[in-house]
């Protein structure tokens, strides 16, 4: 071999060896990142696919200007609240969602749950009967009336009144099981839930206040914490959210989900304002809605309550159907 030959062989030699080096560093670095990738984000939440939450955000973003268009154009915008969660994401969104209201009936909710809380406790108790007597006796709304007779006095067992307060709203129901706990045991679910003490004029021995404040954001966690079995135990959690199915009242949202639509519900009725709220059951995408309304006087040229429920609950149900089809297509 000349030398020329052989200045060319190496040339060749160390070419070759160049490339092959620069080729293993690159496999090198991807596998390293490719490892990366690969191992556990322990400090990021591991049910939340970050791509999919941020056009989630975006999308709720055009619901809440959905639903303020129609609240503005219906002269309801500073006569309700609205708070929507999808329970898929956890993405939120809300239009006067912070107000505070007197939140009526919603408060048999967290009676109920308290029950439930102290029957995981004390297993048997829900079947243990309570009597109901005539101080217990209380007039229902115009809406429970429609929906069952008054009660009698006699025995009950306590799994029958739960029923009772929560299917048919009974106010009866309720005052019986209030009047065999205190006010302030009834509280723990609200402080154990972070939640504002909604009785707390009743603490302070005025028994005929009637402020219960929270706000839709506030109120949506008592739906969220049965969803999640956070409070309750999952037993407990299912027999709950299986009565809130079973709700009577059929004038507000089930009045526009498709029938045969799942949905827990609970409504609260004032002098001047309707509220509802609970979770909808749609195919792959269940939502928390939460809507209040308030100051409402016959005189004013506005949506009614009632209206304004179906009105927001129609726009908030057709908006998570077409979500659930767009991401099926």
């Amino acid at each position: 071999m000349t030398g020329s030959s052989k200045r060319i062989a190496i040339a060749v030699i160390l070419s070759t060896l160049a490339v092959a080096c620069a080729v293993a560093l690159f496999m090198w670095v991807r596998a390293g990142r490719d490892q990366a990738s690969r191992e556990p984000r322990t400090l990021l939440s591991p049910q939340v696919e970050r791509t999919w939450r941020r056009a989630r955000l975006v999308h709720m973003g055009k619901l809440r200007l959905r639903l303020t268009e129609y609240l503005s154009s219906t002269g309801a915008l500073g006569h309700a609240s609205v708070y929507v969660e999808d329970l898929n994401s956890g993405v939120d969104m809300g239009v006067n969602e912070r107000v505070p209201h007197e939140i009526a009936s919603l408060l048999k909710v967290g009676v109920m749950m308290a029950w439930l809380k102290r029957d995981a406790e004390e297993p048997g108790l829900l079947t243990k009967a309570v009597w109901v007597d005539s101080s217990h006796l209380t007039p229902n709304d115009e809406i429970a009336e429609k929906m069952t007779a008054p009660m009698p006095p006699g025995q009950y067992r306590i799994i029958t009144l739960i029923e009772r307060m929560i299917i048919y709203s009974d106010n009866t129901a309720v005052q019986a099981l209030k009047s065999a706990v205190s006010y302030a045991w009834m509280l723990g679910v609200y402080d154990d839930l972070g939640l504002p003490n909604p009785y707390h004029e009743r603490l302070a021995g005025d028994t005929s206040a009637r402020v219960r404040i929270l706000s839709a954001k506030q109120y949506s966690r008592i739906f969220k914490a049965l969803y999640n079995a956070s409070y309750l135990d999952e037993e407990h959690s299912e027999l709950a959210l299986k009565l809130l199915t079973q709700t009577k009242f059929d004038l507000g949202l089930r009045a526009v989900l498709p029938e045969g639509t799942l949905a827990a519900l609970k409504y609260g009725l004032l002098t001047d304002a309707l509220h509802e709220s609970g979770i909808v059951y749609v195919k792959d995408n269940p939502y928390l809605v939460v809507i209040f309304t308030h100051g409402y006087r016959p005189d004013e040229p506005v949506e009614t309550p009632l209206g304004l429920i179906r009105g927001c609950g129609k726009i908030v149900h057709e908006f998570f159907q077409d979500l659930a089809m767009e991401e099926r297509q």
